[in-house]
Order: structure tokens, then C-alpha cells, then sequence
């Protein structure tokens, strides 16, 4: 059932959508700021409402990705316009925020996403940007990482139901082909098309931690979104948005994987949000 909130645009959205025709919400002019020198680039979100999780029919779902179901994402919230790079966290380990320096695995440092770091790992990063700016930084929800993702698309992808090399860092080659799959690595943020929010390489190049526990029936169960599912302390926890070791299935918008919090991997970093004020 449709929160009351939202039942009204969803119904009139629910008809556009059986038309074959998708009304985005009023893409964010892109306002890009930063809270201090030494932080990430944040893009302010317009609020508006949208279908989580993906259709039956869609090549590579699955089954976790239903029911369906609207979700009202409020306005205030800005989201980082990369992925958190090796840059950003080295602010952080100078100014003694983050006692932990994680490694690249050698592909580079600078502007390459930060990897190797688990979801553990985020809180310090989240804590010292919160402390310096003043600001509550965060991992986004699953439901807030999705609406961001899609960026008022209804498609597999912010950029149509085919990604395309050309679209994401992601695995296009053969998995017979080893020394092909092997050279995959994550590259510089922002060498990819930003969506219509004008965010970067939301699909591809390394999984992004969000906040929420792991659930496979959390469509069914969870009736508190945009909130994040809550679980033990030791739950898994979900990571969105495909690896440069994937298929383009992995970075479809609606795809989740999931992880120990503890999991250190080469192919997850974060991105950040900025909550808005209470």
C-alpha cells in the first residue's frame, strides 16, 4: 500500500508509467558546493517521489529487487557528486580523522575512488567531515542511493536499458578472456557521463556502501522508506552500483549485493550524503 504522503502523485505516475512514458522530478540545477576546502563536491537533490526496485521483466534481476514500491525522497538532501576518493580520505588521515590508510591495489591514488575501505571504515570518514563542517554527513539509504541513482529515469540504467562501454566502467569482456578480466580496474572519478542530477560514475567502477542492513525480503517487510533497514549489529550491509569487474548487470539501478561490515574489498568504496537540517 502507498503512503498517504505519496499516494496521489503515485497513482497519476503509476498511469504515465503504463503509457510507456516516464515524468522525471525537476532535475537539480547544478549547484555544486563544498563544505570546507578539504571536502568532497556535493550536488543538491531535488525531493520527488519514485519506483524502487525493478520490473519482472528486466534482463538480470533479481529476485530481491521486488515488490515494487513508491518512495518519497523530501528535499534538503545533497549527495557527494563522486565517489569518496583516495584524495579525500588522505584530508581525512592528515587531519587524524581516519586512523586507517588503506591501500589501491595499484591502480593509483588521487582522483581514484577510495577502496579497501569497509563499511566500518566509512564511519570515521563520515565522522570527521560531520565534526569539521558542522553538517551531518552519512551513507545514503538504499532507497536514497536508488533515487539519486536513477535520477528520474524508470530504465535499467540512469542512461536506457543498455549500458554501453561508453556510459560506465564496467566489465564488458569475456569471462574467457583472464588477462582481460584481470587488467579491470577502477579509474579517476568523472571520466564517465554525470545523470540528470549531476552525479558520476553512479554505475561501475567500485560497489558504494549505503546504510542499510541486508534483507532479501526488505521490499516486502521494511514499510519505513527512505529510512534504512535496521538489522543487528553484525548484519550485512548493502553495497550499490556494480565494479569495474562486473557485468553491466551488477550496475543496473536497481541491483543490490551485500556484504560483512567488516569486508575490506577492492571493489567497494562510498559516496556521501549531507542530511538535511532537522
Amino acid at each position: 500500500m502507498l503512503n498517504n504522503s505519496i499516494a496521489g502523485a503515485a497513482a497519476g505516475a503509476l498511469a504515465v508509467l503504463a503509457a510507456g512514458i516516464w515524468i522525471a522530478p525537476a532535475a537539480a540545477q547544478e549547484q555544486v558546493f563544498k563544505d570546507c576546502p578539504q571536502c568532497p563536491e556535493m550536488v543538491p537533490l531535488p525531493g520527488g517521489s519514485f519506483l524502487m526496485g525493478s520490473p519482472v521483466q528486466e534482463p538480470g534481476r533479481g529476485e530481491d529487487e521486488g515488490p515494487q514500491h513508491w518512495v518519497a525522497i523530501p528535499d534538503g538532501l545533497a549527495a557527494g557528486r563522486f565517489e569518496v576518493t583516495f584524495d579525500d580520505w588522505q584530508a581525512c588521515y592528515e587531519a587524524g580523522g581516519c586512523s586507517y590508510l588503506p591501500g589501491d591495489a595499484g591502480w593509483g591514488r588521487g582522483r581514484n575512488p577510495v577502496i579497501h575501505v569497509s563499511w566500518h571504515d566509512t564511519r570515521q570518514y563520515l565522522g570527521w567531515l560531520t565534526e569539521t563542517t558542522g553538517k551531518h554527513y552519512r551513507l545514503p539509504t538504499e532507497a536514497e542511493w536508488e533515487y539519486f541513482a536513477r535520477a528520474g529515469t524508470a530504465t535499467a540504467y540512469h542512461s536506457g536499458d543498455v549500458l554501453e562501454a561508453a556510459d560506465a566502467n564496467f566489465d564488458t569482456r569475456s569471462a574467457s578472456d583472464l588477462q582481460a578480466l584481470m587488467s579491470a580496474k577502477a579509474v579517476a572519478a568523472g571520466q564517465y557521463p554525470e545523470n540528470a542530477f549531476g552525479l558520476l560514475d553512479i554505475h561501475g567502477n567500485v560497489s558504494e556502501w549505503v546504510q542499510d542492513c541486508y534483507d532479501p525480503q526488505a521490499y516486502q517487510l521494511h514499510a519505513d522508506y527512505p529510512a534504512a533497514a535496521q538489522g543487528h549489529a553484525g548484519c550485512r550491509r548493502v553495497a550499490r552500483g556494480g565494479t569495474s569487474h562486473y557485468s553491466a548487470a551488477y550496475a543496473r539501478s536497481a541491483n543490490r549485493s551485500a556484504f560483512a561490515p567488516d569486508t575490506r574489498s577492492l571493489d567497494i568504496g562510498f559516496r556521501v550524503v549531507r542530511a538535511a537540517p532537522e
